[in-house]
């Protein structure tokens, strides 16, 4: 990480309005646990790109995890709203459904984040975002045993990456107190 952070603030230091910088040092940090920074990277990615929902979505569940509740929100709202947009002009593209069912449902819509986890899935269901971001919708939504199910059938097609986000992605934290969230960690942790 040390030396990506130098090449993020070359970057940044040419061209500070980048989106691709930002949302990926945003990444960078989240995966180091660097929350704050995080936000900092993702708010000015959904800045410097007015049509980005990604960044949105995303700040919704950094948000949530600073204890920033109407941060959460407004992002939240603000980026299912984008990525309705996004998913209008390429109906073929599951990313956006699945990010808008993950956070509606986190929102409280339940029945309008069914609904796009659906939609999600039967766009593609045998792509693995797709799955592990259904996953992290069924996990936010009280279905503990369905995601168990997708991440357990993910695990064996994950590379290492997706096994260390399952393990820092708060979308998961309403399973860390399943007897199998110990077991799965402890799957990854073997790899």
């Amino acid at each position: 990480y040390e030396e990506a952070e130098r090449e993020f603030a070359e970057a940044e230091a040419r061209n500070p309005n980048q989106f691709e910088v930002r949302f990926f040092h945003g990444r960078a940090c989240y995966a180091q646990g660097k929350l704050d920074q995080t936000a900092l990277h993702w708010e000015r990615a959904a800045e410097v790109k007015p049509d980005d929902y990604q960044a949105l979505i995303l700040l919704h569940q950094v948000y949530t995890s600073l204890d920033r509740p109407d941060a959460a929100e407004a992002a939240g709202n603000h980026g299912v709203e984008r990525a309705e947009r996004e998913f209008a002009r390429n109906p073929e593209n599951p990313r956006p459904a699945y990010l808008i069912a993950t956070t509606l449902a986190k929102l409280g819509d339940k029945k309008r984040a069914e609904a796009w986890a659906k939609t999600a899935l039967a766009i593609a269901p045998d792509d693995f975002l797709t799955q592990y971001n259904i996953a992290c919708y069924y996990s936010v939504s009280d279905q503990a045993d369905r995601a168990f199910d997708l991440l357990e059938r993910l695990l064996p097609v994950s590379n290492a990456e997706m096994r260390d986000w399952i393990l820092i992605d708060s979308d998961f934290d309403p399973l860390h107190d399943d007897a199998r969230w110990q077991k799965l960690k402890d799957v990854i942790e073997q790899r």
